[in-house]
């Protein structure tokens, strides 16, 4: 396992010819406590099952955080395992500054716009009186799990799609997981021509914070919409168990798979 220093980080990332994740593998809650600069959380076991989340550049440099190490050697050999990554160990990486509170992305793009805010408190009086209406830009999967009263569920690359169910002249407010999403869903949602468009100043994670009330429905939005993720058998309302059967298949004959398959790298670290 390759190991670096907080002090030989900077070379890394600062080579135009590679890309490298800083990726903490941490328990969430101890990522928010304090990071990294810079860093995305990623806990470990998640990194491992789902590294298409955070790892997007094929022959990419990996740099893993933890506390202690053992956290970001156990994951860092299962990456190897899996190949394709050049992988480090920052033994130091919690020595120093840190930062507090969620990941945020760079978007240029979305900093450079100005759009109009709402608090959380002023969302739901707005709601309360008939005058908003919401679009939650989140993972389809959280919006099943909860949205404030009303709202519908959007992708920026489908907002037209809910045009006929919009209402012209009730302002819309962007309701998003992160906020340059959400920066950037303002000017294509005025682009419907319904009427002003506002942002929920903290997104989501505000609205939730406030206490303010969530509906929930497994079947919104229905299986086939949920382009955005894959769903597990679990996650689906129909077709559960020929799903489950269909994994159980592919599983199965995974081995044979990355075997047939010339291009897989698994277990070249």
């Amino acid at each position: 396992m390759k190991t670096i220093g907080r002090a030989a980080l900077p070379a890394l990332l600062a080579d135009a010819t590679r890309t490298t994740h800083v990726l903490d593998v941490r328990d969430p809650e101890e990522y928010l406590a304090g990071h990294l600069a810079g860093s995305r959380m990623a806990p470990g076991g998640q990194l491992v099952q789902g590294s298409d989340n955070w790892i997007a550049v094929r022959g990419a440099r990996v740099v893993l955080v933890d506390d202690t190490g053992v956290r970001a050697r156990m994951t860092g050999g299962w990456l190897r395992q899996l190949g394709g990554w050049e992988v480090y160990v920052l033994t130091d990486g919690l020595a120093g500054p840190l930062e507090t509170g969620p990941w945020q992305p760079e978007c240029p793009e979305a900093a450079a716009l100005s759009p109009a805010t709402l608090s959380p408190a002023e969302l739901a009086a707005a709601l309360e009186a008939g005058t908003a209406q919401v679009v939650q830009l989140t993972r389809s999967l959280d919006f099943r799990e909860g949205h404030p009263p009303g709202a519908l569920w959007g992708v920026r690359t489908r907002l037209a799609a809910l045009r006929p169910r919009l209402q012209a002249g009730k302002r819309i407010v962007a309701v998003a997981a992160e906020e340059a999403i959400g920066r950037l869903a303002v000017p294509e949602l005025e682009a419907l021509g319904l009427g002003p468009v506002a942002l929920l100043d903290g997104g989501i994670a505000a609205w939730k914070a406030a206490g303010l009330p969530l509906d929930a429905n497994r079947r919104d939005p229905a299986d086939a919409d949920c382009i955005d993720v894959y769903l597990r058998p679990y996650d689906r309302n129909d077709g559960v168990e020929a799903a489950m059967r269909e994994y159980l298949s592919w599983e199965i004959d995974l081995v044979h798979e990355v075997a047939r398959d010339g291009d897989a790298r698994f277990g070249q670290a």
